[in-house]
């Protein structure tokens, strides 16, 4: 009754804010408007764009197309869904996103914001109970670190700390005999509910005035908007500190052999009670036991006052390959220089590059017309709830 009462004329009636890292706009008018971005809670920017995309973050096309592996033929329809028909023999599979370590990383990067949940499921008619979708998670060293694996839906968190990409694919098993014109639908939507399948929608990429504002078109009937902000490297390219042992080249750091004393790179003044991100990517490293147990390199952020008392970080062990991290929130205010020293004079080798420190928590603020009809659903059903009639 609710969608009587309020034809499209009178969709952009209602005025929405909403504030994330990421946001989902659910209940976005069905007319097209302007939708007003700020970036918020951030400073030293050096640039800010924002992504904008539907409901469904699943990019198509696929990685895979048609194609017919151990009798089971998977068909692209060409409009997101899938027809899968035939007689196993075997293991089938059919990859949605990604297919090996390479094309992983890349669509792991792509799409999958960290320290976000997402909920992956498949909308679908006939023997849906019969597949499953598995996303395949691995850690920086690139061995596999845990499956997802589902028939209906699957809910999970990303964490880039620990893990190196996805990749998502169809999976029919073998022990499943004969299939007559499935058809599946996945989606990849934001948030821990699976909703009704929507075609996925390539994003658009805009960019911000020096203030970090701008205007971004909306899109019915759901919408996601990410940051994408270069926040400044409070780092500076300057070595401070270089004891024997240390070699830099082209923005490359290595270390060989004992080296306990710090390699030093100059930092910058940072406030008491804001949150920052040390970041940096290890190339190569190896750890050797002195005697127990194994030890590596490490990083961290130091700062020491008149008194000779030190304020520090907590320490990234590198002891991985890749981009690792850390979040780092200084007590007191100052100028902070990033040390790499090997722990407990331990013998070894570290290679490593792109030393970051940046500041964290940068989230953007959306100002868009809300469907009225809608608001108006749940406020009727709010008052129903309550013992109260309409």
């Amino acid at each position: 009754r609710a969608a009587e009462l309020f034809d499209d004329n009178l969709a952009n009636a209602l005025k929405e804010n909403k504030k994330s890292d990421v946001v989902l706009l659910d209940d976005i008018s069905p007319l097209k408007h302007d939708v007003r971005v700020k970036v918020v809670d951030a400073d030293e920017l050096n640039s800010l764009s924002v992504k904008t995309g539907g409901k469904n973050l699943l990019p198509y096309p696929y990685s895979d197309t048609t194609k017919t592996t151990n009798g089971i033929t998977f068909t692209d329809n060409g409009d997101g869904g899938i027809g899968i028909s035939g007689s196993t023999t075997g293991y089938s599979m059919f990859y949605l996103c990604g297919n090996g370590y390479a094309s992983g990383k890349e669509e792991f990067e792509r799409f999958l914001v960290d320290g976000e949940t997402y909920t992956i499921s498949l909308n679908g008619k006939n023997n849906i109970v019969l597949f499953g979708i598995i996303g395949e998670v691995h850690n920086k060293d690139g061995s596999l670190a845990y499956y997802i694996n589902s028939t209906d839906k699957h809910t999970f968190t990303v964490d880039k700390s620990k893990y190196d990409y996805y990749y998502l694919r169809i999976f029919v098993d073998k022990d499943y005999i004969e299939f007559s014109n499935s058809i599946i639908y996945p989606q990849l939507e934001l948030g821990t509910v699976s909703t009704e399948y929507v075609p996925y929608v390539e994003p658009k990429t805009y960019t911000a005035n020096e203030n970090g504002m701008l205007t971004v078109e909306s899109i019915y009937p759901s919408m996601t908007i990410t940051a994408e902000t270069n926040t400044k490297n409070l780092l500076t390219s300057k070595v401070i500190g270089k004891p024997s042992g240390w070699y830099e080249s082209n923005g490359v750091y290595e270390s060989f052999g004992n080296h306990y004393a710090p390699l030093t790179l100059e930092g910058s003044y940072l406030e008491a009670g804001k949150e920052y991100v040390i970041s940096i990517k290890v190339i190569s490293f190896t750890l050797n036991r002195n005697p127990e147990p194994y030890h590596s390199y490490c990083a961290c952020l130091n700062y020491t006052d008149s008194n000779g008392k030190k304020y520090e970080s907590d320490k990234i062990q590198m002891d991985a390959k890749g981009v690792l991290s850390i979040s780092f929130t200084p007590t007191v205010s100052a100028k902070y220089n990033l040390f790499v020293f090997g722990r407990d004079s331990s013998e070894g080798s570290v290679a490593f590059s792109n030393p970051k420190v940046t500041l964290a928590g940068a989230k953007i603020e959306c100002e868009y017309n809300r469907d009225i009809n809608k608001a108006f659903a749940e406020l009727r059903q709010a008052i129903i709830s309550l013992g109260g009639n309409l």
